[in-house]
């Protein structure tokens, strides 16, 4: 593993999570987390041909900007 963490281009916090996990996470359908990937809304990390992985941290960034916040909060 120390391989890994040496690569410059990721940092060693960064952490991949698949489409099942991340629907799980925010609530949402598999299908809905592998369209917003392909469309572009979430970033998409493509391992293999068929591995495709997105980025923990990025893709909560980019849910939290989208929170509204209720009128008791302005």
């Amino acid at each position: 593993m120390d391989h890994l963490r040496k690569n410059k281009q990721s940092p060693p916090d960064l952490l991949l999570v698949d489409a099942e996990t991340l629907a799980a996470r925010y609530g949402l359908a598999i299908k809905t987390v592998r369209k917003w990937g392909a469309e572009g809304f979430f970033p998409v990390v493509k391992l293999s041909r068929r591995a495709v992985r997105y980025p923990l941290d990025a893709c909560d960034r980019i849910i939290e900007s989208r929170r509204v916040k209720a009128d008791s909060e302005i």
